[in-house]
């Protein structure tokens, strides 16, 4: 879900980056003219963001309760060559030692 919304950096003439502040929520991704953002305390802790066109502020945001989600929309905008046929397959992470014995990492 999206609306139209201005909102500055919480410093005056400062860029969009990794890290930058707003409206309570940090800047954890920037590419392309969108942002992705999250919140600790938000009901939606996740948005991703139109940049303005100056770079120091960003509007139409669109909300998430999922990481997850989130990302992939952030992806889909920013990357062009994204698509919502992408096939990703998901594997859990294991740690192997010696000759195949296999530890799963915490």
């Amino acid at each position: 879900m999206g609306f139209a919304i201005e909102c500055k950096t919480e410093q005056e003439d400062e860029m969009i980056n990794i890290g930058t502040e707003i409206g309570g929520y940090k800047v954890t991704a920037a590419a392309n003219g969108f942002a992705l953002a999250e919140s600790k305390t938000a009901p939606n802790p996740f948005v991703v963001w139109t940049v303005d066109d100056d770079g120091e502020g960003v509007c139409v945001g669109h909300y998430f309760n999922e990481r997850e989600e989130a990302e992939w929309d952030f992806c889909t905008r920013a990357f062009e060559w994204f698509e919502d046929n992408v096939n990703i397959t998901i594997t859990e992470d294991y740690h192997v030692r010696g000759y195949g014995a296999s530890e799963r990492l915490p």
